[in-house]
C-alpha cells in the first residue's frame, strides 16, 4: 500500500470503510478521481479527492446488506428523495426479504423460515427492483412478497417463484400446524369432550367445522373445506393477482403437515 499524499498518485491503493481497496486509474481534479475496485467485478467509479482519503468511497457490489445483498448499479432508488429517511416499497420488500432468509434472530422467532434462501440475480437489488416494476399486485401498499404458492414446501425467494398477493390471500394458504402441535392442520384435540375439532380461519375469524372421533376423519374435512375456500378466492382475486398465483391457488393442495 502505498503511502498517501495530498494528490493522489495514479496506480496508488486506498482502503475504503466498507474494507475493500481501490486504485486510483485517473486524476482530474480534486472531484473528479477515476478508482477501481480491487474485487471480482472491478467496478470502476468517479468520487472526490475527500471521498478518498476519508475511506468513504462506497462500493455498489459490497454485499453489506446481510452478507449477501448489495445495491448495485442502476436506477432504482433505495431511499425516496434526497437524505430521506423514508425506504422505497421495492428496498422495503428486497431487504425484509434478506432478513426472513438470512438474520439468525428473525429465525430464532420465526422458525419455518430455516433453510430459506434468496436467488443468487436477486441478491442485487437493481435486478429485484426492477423485476418489482412488472409485477401483478406490486401496486398495492399492503401486497406481501410470496415465495411458496407457486411452488409449495419452496424456499427459495426467486423471479420464478415469488409473486405478490393481498395480506388476506396469503394469510389464507398457510396450512402448517403451530410448532410442537401433535394435530393436523386446521385441527385441535379437545379434552373435555375427548374430539378432535376442525376450524379454519376466514378473514381474521374461525369458523368451526365440527368435531371428530379420529384426526384422520377431522383433518379430510378441513382440506376439504380448505381447498374448496382457496378456488373460491382466486375467481374472487381472479382479476387482481398474477396469472401464476390464480392457477396455483385452483390447483392448491393441503398437506397433513404434522
Amino acid at each position: 500500500m502505498r503511502p498517501h499524499k495530498n494528490r493522489p498518485e495514479i496506480g496508488s491503493l486506498y482502503k475504503t470503510n466498507q474494507g475493500c481497496t481501490v486504485e486510483v486509474l485517473d486524476y482530474t481534479h480534486y472531484s473528479k478521481v477515476l478508482v477501481k475496485f480491487l474485487d471480482d467485478v472491478g467496478h470502476e467509479r468517479l468520487v472526490s479527492k475527500k471521498e478518498l482519503l476519508n475511506g468513504q468511497v462506497k462500493n455498489p457490489f459490497h454485499p453489506e446488506v446481510r452478507g449477501v445483498g448489495f445495491f448495485g448499479v442502476g436506477p432504482h432508488i433505495g431511499k425516496i428523495g434526497q437524505g430521506s429517511s423514508v425506504s422505497s416499497k421495492e428496498y422495503v420488500h428486497w431487504t425484509s426479504m434478506l432478513t426472513r432468509s438470512y438474520a439468525d434472530y428473525y429465525h430464532e422467532r420465526f422458525p419455518t423460515y430455516i433453510g430459506c434462501s434468496v436467488d443468487e440475480q436477486w441478491h442485487n437489488y437493481q435486478e429485484f427492483a426492477e423485476w418489482c416494476q412488472w409485477q401483478v399486485g406490486f401496486d398495492n401498499k399492503k401486497s406481501v412478497l410470496d415465495k411458496d404458492l407457486i411452488v409449495q414446501g419452496n424456499k427459495v425467494y426467486s423471479p420464478e417463484t415469488c409473486v405478490f398477493l393481498p395480506p388476506e390471500l396469503n394469510s389464507l394458504i398457510v396450512t402448517q400446524s403451530k410448532a410442537g402441535k401433535s394435530t393436523p392442520a386446521g385441527v385441535s384435540f379437545q379434552e373435555s369432550s375427548q374430539k378432535y375439532i376442525v376450524s379454519c380461519a376466514i378473514n381474521g375469524k374461525n369458523k368451526n367445522l365440527g368435531r371428530y372421533k379420529c384426526p384422520e376423519d377431522a383433518f379430510a374435512v378441513y382440506k376439504e373445506f380448505k381447498e374448496n375456500l382457496v378456488k373460491e378466492k382466486a375467481e374472487e382475486y381472479r382479476d387482481r393477482i398474477d396469472i401464476r398465483a390464480y392457477t396455483a391457488m385452483l390447483n392448491f393442495k393441503v398437506q397433513e403437515n404434522k
